[in-house]
């Protein structure tokens, strides 16, 4: 549907209603109105009148005169709030209809009132003329009006009505622009008041550094944005003690040597503060809640208007460290102690009793506490109902609605939206972080459906409004921020999350919209004919891929962002629908079309693609999770262990095929029991009828045909791995392999289907652990290698045309070597919650071959912090999960044969990780080694010690090896028992001896088997 047909139906719907007591605002491109405003209005009243003059202009060529008395003989347009005894008397509206910032449509012979509840209100109103009669929509808050649209038309009616409309949810702000960055920005500020929300800024936008009226204040009045009466307004506790300032050193040097009692008791000792990340102070001490109630009453007291002024939040210090004075202590819950909530009902006194002295000198003032470090409401005392609280939920998952009991996250967060219901708490509001790193606007995540249904159920879960934290898209104020990718340096952050900020903003104030007339509508206008063009299934192929994917998505959750373009085939699918959405846009005479979806295409270049190049990158091993139901061999992949399951798809060309062809995508999962592997391989093929395969193959490789190649083995087999090609007719060749020996060839009893579609073939396997020769136990760390082998008409290599034969691999276009292969890590579940980002395998990085920038470790673990590690490059690169020890001496290496395969040389201190993994057992720990003088292998388990600081040693299980080294690789094996302690992890570290040099690789901790261990 483009934007014609958009507003061609909107255009015959309002045809359809039009009867004689219509009022014409506009007939033919002119007017008889006129609209008024007294002379005394506040401003927002005033520019609500212009703001509807100038847009019926631009539709219809009709410029409304604006008076401040009516006009004899014209249809006058009131505009008034209901502060106008007058003016209320004559619409016939009672006051008592309206909640805040609501407002009121009558239309009364040849007389037209807009009243608010307040100026605010009566500007929605305004703005409520132009979007239904008039079709004018603003999508985006960009300067130049690139993000409002409307369609010319002649006359403009409004039907005879008394209309009243009441804000949906009470709290409907956005932290635009200004709010955020600390710099006006009207045009989000503008944004923001013509979808009936409403901004907020900072004493400087009204003030001055010399107290007098600043420059912007007019226009900041004018749309209605309120003010906050403090520059302090969250982490203030140091700021309240200050004075009220952030340059309040000297102040609080000498309060600490007047009143050292004030500040926090820390390790027994009275320390200093100075900032908004320093300890909480004394808190039970009354003359400092004294002092902090009168610094922050001087910043309200003068000039306080209640309907100008947003709410104050008195948030504490951004730190989980608080005074441990016996007084200060008094003040928790012990029912809390331990959890994240110890010092909530402290926290909570705090601003209660700040409150109270304040509204003793002014009740008016709006003062606000926020659920942050303390999320769940306080059980030792009642909170006054005039505090609005902010439930500050960081963690919050976008990916999942907060109803979904489904989501690890959102099922604890909805835990604690409903206890603070059961508070009764009349003012509880949620701060939605959709603009931060790893939510919507940081991800280009399409969460806009999931923000509907979330504020659908608000009001069910006690919730009154939002607190949306996000960007403006007017260019960076700050310096830093020219250089922060992609968003900020390329003003690109709020475009990547319009859809979400414009469509929230619609139901914030009215749910009972459509969501998809909504959705289809907004996008259709931006994108113009890029959106039927490619664009709109663009939308729809990306939000499955994101709401489909494993694992959760939000502010410090981990699930990566490049795992999101797993699927076989869907980043190339992707990059297709947005060339073709592309070319479309160049054909639309709104040259705008063209620009939002290059913008948007910038996007997906700079979020998703740009991830999924470094992951891919990093990708050497994959987690394989343990199935937690049934699986059917059937080719179908609908069984839930299918989707949980990580991917590998990062096919390349291998064999005959030119390194640089193109290649037909190909994912791959994988997953286990003990006694079965399973594997499911997604072959994407544009042509499946074209298929070429053989069905009597017989062990002849020149009748397989197309086909997928599978190579799998266990550390025990060292060069040696099986090896299974099947074709799309379910043909298979099986054999056992060697890197260097002649292949053997076997009957597998593997339990296989393949499945032919409109758009791939399926192979969906389960191998026998018998027919292996060791069981998939936990822990344990395997090798895979996936190719594929296309034999398709339609195949171009460069070389010629038809038939031709396409190689890609898993394994960077490798078909055969074991060292080429990725590593399989056995996992019992995937990690849910707020620490999914964890690497949830016993064992990491066996083969050396995930290598980052030491930069990328945290600083404590990084190889050169004493500057004692060497490089081979500017890229500085070191295996992940290891460590080493602080003055260790070494550097990463590559095989000669394979400058794919990376390698640890050591020549001082050691090198160590931990084994982690469940039950009593033998673990057998196998390695290859070469070098020269001799190496230890030292293996000992650690529990957590008993005062929960650092690990204790149990000195039982210590084993070691002492190696010779040669000049050749060998292997080398050590056997040891795990006690089975639920906290236990092995240390297995290697140590080089004086004067020696030890070249490491091919790490692997594999868990016995039960036969063994019974056999021992």
């Amino acid at each position: 549907m483009n934007k014609k047909t958009v507003f061609s139906l909107f255009a015959a719907l309002l045809a359809s209603s039009l009867c004689a007591g219509d009022f014409v605002l506009a007939k033919d491109g002119t007017t008889q109105c006129n609209l008024v405003v007294a002379k005394d209005a506040a401003p927002p009243l005033s520019f609500g009148a212009k703001e509807l003059s100038s847009f019926t202009e631009k539709v219809s060529s009709a410029k409304i005169p604006v008076s401040s008395e009516p006009v004899k003989g014209a249809n006058n347009i009131f505009v008034g709030t209901i502060a106008d005894k007058k003016l209320l008397e004559k619409s016939g509206i009672d006051a008592k209809v309206f909640k805040e910032d609501g407002f009121a449509l009558v239309v009364k012979e040849n007389e037209l009132y807009i009243v608010g509840e307040n100026p605010r209100g009566a500007l929605y109103g305004c703005y409520e003329i132009l979007k239904k009669y008039a079709g004018v929509r603003f999508l985006t808050p960009v300067a130049k009006e690139d993000g409002t649209y409307f369609f010319p038309k002649k006359t403009i009616r409004i039907p005879e009505q008394k209309t009243i409309r009441n804000p949906y949810l009470r709290g409907r702000s956005f932290q635009c622009g200004a709010q955020l960055s600390g710099t006006p920005d009207i045009y989000g500020a503008t944004f923001l008041v013509r979808n009936n929300l409403y901004g907020a800024a900072g004493p400087g936008v009204f003030l001055d550094k010399n107290g007098k009226r600043a420059k912007t204040a007019d226009a900041f009045e004018s749309v209605a944005v309120k003010k906050h009466s403090t520059s302090g307004n969250s982490h203030i506790f140091t700021y309240l003690m200050a004075g009220g300032t952030w340059n309040g050193k000297k102040t609080l040097e000498k309060l600490y040597k007047e009143h050292p009692e004030y500040f926090p008791l820390v390790d027994g000792k009275r320390v200093f503060i100075a900032g908004g990340t320093s300890p909480n102070p004394c808190v039970s001490n009354p003359g400092l809640l004294d002092l902090m109630a009168e610094n922050l009453y001087a910043k309200v007291k003068d000039n306080y208007v209640p309907e100008e002024e947003e709410y104050i939040t008195i948030g504490n210090n951004d730190t989980p460290i608080w005074c441990q004075c016996e007084n200060c202590k008094k003040l928790d819950d012990p029912a809390k102690a331990g959890t994240k909530d110890a010092n909530g009902d402290r926290y909570w006194y705090t601003v209660s009793e700040i409150a109270k002295r304040i509204w003793k000198k002014n009740p008016s003032v709006k003062l606000a506490g926020w659920a942050y470090f303390f999320c769940n409401p306080p059980t030792r005392l009642k909170l006054d109902p005039r505090l609005r609280v902010i439930i500050s939920f960081n963690n919050q998952c976008w990916k999942h609605t907060i109803t979904d009991k489904n989501c690890p996250i959102n099922r604890e967060f909805l835990k604690i939206l409903e206890a603070w219901k059961k508070t009764g708490h009349p003012y509880v509001i949620n701060r939605d972080e959709i603009g931060t790193g790893g939510s919507v606007g940081g991800n280009f995540l399409p969460a806009e459906r999931i923000l509907y249904e979330n504020l659908k159920s608000y009001p069910s879960l006690g919730l009154d409004g939002t607190y949306f934290c996000i960007w403006s898209p007017q260019p960076p104020y700050y310096s830093w921020m020219k250089n922060t990718p992609p968003y900020f340096g390329k003003n690109l952050y709020y475009l990547a999350m319009w859809q979400t900020s414009y469509l929230s903003a619609q139901f914030l104030w009215d749910i009972h919209q459509d969501f998809d007339a909504l959705y289809e509508e907004a996008n259709s206008l931006y994108y113009g004919k890029a959106w039927e063009g490619g664009y709109k299934e663009f939308r729809k192929l990306q939000t499955r891929y994101f709401v489909e994917s494993p694992g959760c998505m939000g502010w410090g959750q981990g699930a990566p962002l490049g795992k999101l373009l797993d699927p076989a085939g869907s980043e190339e699918k992707l990059a297709e629908l947005m060339d073709k959405a592309v070319e479309a846009a160049k054909q639309d005479k709104d040259h705008r079309s063209l620009k939002h979806i290059l913008e948007a295409k910038e996007i997906f270049e700079l979020t998703w693609r740009k991830a999924r190049k470094e992951y891919l990158s990093n990708f050497r091993e994959i987690n394989v999770y343990k199935r937690t139901a049934p699986i059917v061999i059937d080719g179908v992949l609908e069984e839930k262990d299918w989707k949980n399951a990580d991917t590998l798809a990062n096919f390349k060309p291998g064999g005959h095929t030119k390194k640089t062809a193109k290649v037909e995508p190909t994912g791959v999962k994988i997953c286990y029991d003990e006694d079965h592997l399973y594997i499911a391989v997604e072959a994407m093929e544009p042509h499946p009828d074209q298929l070429i395969a053989g069905k009597e193959v017989n062990g002849i490789w020149g009748k397989l045909g197309d086909h997928i190649e599978l190579f799998y083995s266990f550390p025990d087999m060292a060069e040696k791995y099986f090896h299974l090609a099947i074709n799309p007719y379910g043909e298979v060749i099986a054999a056992l392999q060697h890197s260097f020996a002649k292949r053997k060839e076997f009957q597998t009893k593997a339990k296989f289907a393949t499945k032919i579609l409109k758009d791939r073939w399926v192979l969906e396997i389960a191998i026998p652990a018998s027919e292996i020769g060791m069981k998939c136990y936990s822990g344990a760390t395997w090798k895979l290698n996936v190719a594929r082998g296309r034999k398709n008409h339609t195949i171009t290599t460069g070389y010629k045309t038809s038939p031709n034969v396409e190689h890609s691999s898993c394994s960077n276009g490798a078909f055969h070597g074991s060292a080429n292969f990725v590593n399989l890590k056995f996992t019992e579940k995937r990690i849910q919650g707020v620490a999914q980002g964890a690497d949830p395998a016993g064992w990491k990085n066996a083969s050396f071959n995930v290598l980052v920038p030491d930069s990328k470790i945290i600083k404590y673990a990084r190889y050169n912090r004493n500057g004692t590690w060497k490089f081979e490059d500017e890229k500085q690169l070191v295996p992940q999960f290891w460590t080493v020890g602080e003055k260790s001496v070494g550097m990463t290496k590559w095989h000669k044969d394979n400058p794919q395969d990376s390698y640890i040389q050591l020549e001082k201190g050691y090198i160590s990780q931990y084994f982690i993994a469940p039950g009593k057992g033998r673990i057998k720990i196998t390695f290859r080694a070469k070098g020269k003088g001799r190496a230890q292998l030292w293996v000992g388990s650690y529990t957590d010690s008993k005062t929960g600081k650092g690990y204790h040693h149990l000195v039982k299980t210590t084993k070691t090896l002492m190696v010779d080294l040669t000049d050749d690789w060998k292997s080398y094996v050590l056997e040891t028992e795990k006690t089975g302690v639920p906290t236990e992890r092995v240390a297995v570290r290697f140590f080089v001896g004086k004067e020696s040099v030890l070249d490491l690789d091919d790490v692997y901790v594999i868990p016995l088997p039960p036969q063994e261990e019974k056999g021992k």
